[in-house]
């Protein structure tokens, strides 16, 4: 569980985050949305620990991310944040089985546990035919799924992902939902994520919080998805229409040029 409360941050003497309070619980997936610049990724960094914030604590003692020691914060928290760092040089498989670093012991190779959990969530993010492509011959949507799978092997309390959809074909999409599914289906693991895609919120998040002005404009289920909403927030005229097979609601831009 993490808990924000009362969260502001600056930047560039701007107020980008005012007064932001909201829970994540366990077993829950939550989507931060908003309009260019409204503050999605600086939250996500927050809450991270990459800023230093005394307003973002964890578990039911809510400790600050500073008083954990690093494999505990690891065993907290795992992120996907960008610009993110990985070894060109390093295959699919070694970049993924690194999220459990913190796993084993120091100067001990990878257990048998590390090695099927990295197998399975590459199968399940669909890199299983590239398990021995060296990152620098791979394309950016492989590199993406790669590091996804990465942050999702860590195994972590909670999991943050800074646009996991970006770049990503309808399939490897649908792949990263069922995965994402999947690490919280346990109810013992969380999820929150940050994308401007609405249609790819709407059929992963449990919960989605809609960020304008410094504030959260909205929040809740994939109900508040409304035309009103979408010319308020990200100004532009839509139409809302219902999946009739998944019941998710899909937005359809109208162009009136």
């Amino acid at each position: 569980m993490i808990t924000i409360k009362k969260l502001s941050l600056n930047k560039n003497k701007k107020t980008v985050l005012n007064n932001i309070s909201f829970t994540l619980n366990s077993g829950e997936i939550l989507g931060i949305t908003g309009p260019a610049g409204c503050g999605k990724s600086l939250l996500l960094k927050a809450i991270a620990g990459k800023i230093k914030t005394s307003d973002v604590t964890f578990g039911l003692n809510e400790k600050n991310f500073s008083e954990f020691g690093r494999k505990e914060q690891c065993r907290h928290i795992s992120s996907l944040l960008f610009p993110c760092e990985y070894n060109p040089e390093a295959t699919v498989f070694e970049e993924t089985i690194k999220g459990r670093i913190h796993l084993k012991k120091f100067l001990n190779p990878y257990s048998e546990t590390d090695m099927e959990s990295t197998l399975s969530i590459l199968d399940e993010t669909g890199l299983s035919g590239k398990l021995s492509s060296r990152l620098k011959k791979c394309s950016d949507s492989i590199i993406r799924l790669t590091l996804i799978a990465r942050t999702i092997n860590s195994e972590s309390e909670n999991s943050i992902f800074d646009s996991p959809d970006c770049g990503l074909d309808p399939l490897q999409k649908l792949t990263v939902i069922r995965a994402i599914k999947k690490y919280t289906a346990g109810g013992d693991k969380s999820v929150l994520l940050a994308s401007s895609d609405l249609n790819f919120l709407v059929k992963v998040c449990d919960k989605i919080i809609v960020l304008k002005d410094a504030v959260i404009h909205e929040s809740g289920g994939s109900e508040i998805i409304t035309e009103d909403l979408m010319k308020n927030v990200f100004g532009i005229d839509v139409m809302i229409t219902k999946n009739i097979i998944t019941g998710f609601p899909e937005i359809h831009i109208i162009n009136n040029e």
